[in-house]
């Protein structure tokens, strides 16, 4: 009998339900500790995710140590249902992770005292010491890469984890036909220095690879069970050349029909790895092109012009089915000028079948763009990037306070002050 419960609360994009990977990776970790523990994945729960008197009322039915995993999607929604849990659920214990800064998790456990340890960085067997070291009612001193409060202290210990230690996930424990997809790490971190970006900035600079047996493992087993759509959710899948074609001659030569999708960077594309992607089953490629400024471009060093980037989506668009170009507004420094460049470029991808995603620019802590405009942040509840927690913010209030009036805690929800950032706004919506 467990009395411990690991959640994953990642809300998918479109209703999607993802394969919880990085959750798995986590169960896989206690399993090989030979801690028995629930798992339970929110996403499959039925009606509007991000109510929270839906999140309390499912925590309720869990077990008394709560490890909830892929928070930041529903920070806000999920401290709100946690403070309303603790009232009545005195005993139960909340340990947070998934890859926080540290920032934001001293911040949280200093502010919102019902949340008692967050992990940091990459899940490993120090989360098994949380848990049996709360459970004997002793001190969390000297463990690893976490936050906590003791005798009214925030303490954070150092140590960071090795992003290549991540383990393998236990897929064996999910029902797969509950699943339209799957995320599978096939790297981590990012090389490139993009100055909105804290991506990053978390695991370093230094690029970790997982390797092809293992991948291959990971897809004939998705496969196996029923899963025939995959993301490679590495943000630098693209870079490297030979490990691109390396990919594809696995998915190639496991000879099966399985359609596979992922992050792309315009200035390492080429219609020779374009054609193999194609060939080996990618349906859709994500770029972020941000701007079709040419100064913005350069401002927050993407590394590519305008020019360059149109050139290799059109190329991208002849071998792959749906090519997506995320598109950003809202820089401090964008001038009304920058933006039209940036709507007339939507124009010209919706004319080439390519789809534009518009997404109002957030703020992100540690970056060099957050620490040169960090007194220009403002909130207002209806200029978040996030549409669906728009409706959710304007629906209750309480959720409004609470991002309001911590700031540190919901970046994400906030916004850069600029001129015509509301002229910019009404055009936006004109155009939807």
């Amino acid at each position: 009998m467990s009395d411990a419960t690991l959640i994953s609360m990642q809300v998918s994009e479109r209703n999607l339900k993802h394969v919880p990977t990085n959750t798995l990776q986590v169960l896989s970790i206690f399993e090989d500790e030979n801690i028995n523990i629930e798992f339970k994945d929110y996403n499959l729960e039925k009606g509007n995710l991000y109510d929270v008197d839906k999140i309390c009322n499912f925590l309720k039915k869990c077990e008394d140590y709560l490890f909830l995993t892929s928070v930041i999607s529903v920070l806000p929604n999920l401290l709100l249902a946690l403070k309303k849990l603790k009232e009545t659920n005195q005993e139960k214990k909340v340990i947070l992770g998934g890859h926080m800064a540290p920032e934001l998790a001293k911040y949280i456990i200093k502010h919102f005292s019902f949340v008692d340890v967050i992990t940091l960085g990459f899940a490993d067997k120090r989360i098994c010491e949380v848990y049996r070291r709360l459970k004997k009612g002793e001190s969390l001193k000297g463990i690893n890469g976490i936050v906590f409060s003791e005798n009214n202290k925030t303490i954070i210990t150092e140590g960071k984890v090795n992003a290549s230690n991540v383990s393998k996930p236990a897929f064996d424990k999910i029902n797969m036909q509950d699943y339209d997809i799957a995320y599978i790490n096939d790297s981590i971190g990012c090389p490139y220095n993009c100055t909105f970006c804290n991506i990053p900035i978390m695991p370093g600079r230094k690029l970790y690879y997982t390797p092809i047996k293992q991948l291959r493992k990971e897809i004939t087993t998705l496969y196996d069970k029923g899963i025939k759509n995959i993301m490679l959710s590495g943000e630098a899948f693209t870079i490297n050349k030979k490990r691109v074609i390396e990919v594809c001659d696995l998915f190639s030569k496991e000879g099966r029909d399985i359609k596979w999708r992922c992050y792309g960077r315009v200035n390492h594309m080429n219609e020779e790895m374009l054609q193999k992607m194609s060939k080996a089953g990618c349906y859709r490629i994500f770029y972020g092109i941000e701007s079709a400024s040419n100064k913005i471009l350069r401002r927050i060093k993407k590394g590519f012009t305008i020019n360059e980037a149109f050139k290799k989506i059109s190329i991208s668009n002849k071998y792959i089915e749906e090519v997506v170009a995320s598109m950003m507004w809202g820089f401090p420094f964008e001038t009304m000028k920058d933006f039209n460049k940036t709507v007339l470029f939507i124009m010209k991808l919706k004319n080439i079948k390519v789809t534009p995603a518009l997404l109002h620019l957030a703020p992100q802590r540690n970056t060099s763009l957050y620490n040169e405009y960090k007194k220009r942040i403002r909130f207002s509840k209806d200029l978040i990037s996030n549409v669906t927690f728009n409706y959710e913010i304007l629906k209750r209030k309480e959720l409004a306070t609470l991002i309001q009036s911590h700031p540190e805690a919901f970046l994400e929800f906030h916004h850069y002050h600029s001129n015509n950032l509301r002229k910019k706004a009404n055009m936006i919506n004109y155009l939807d």
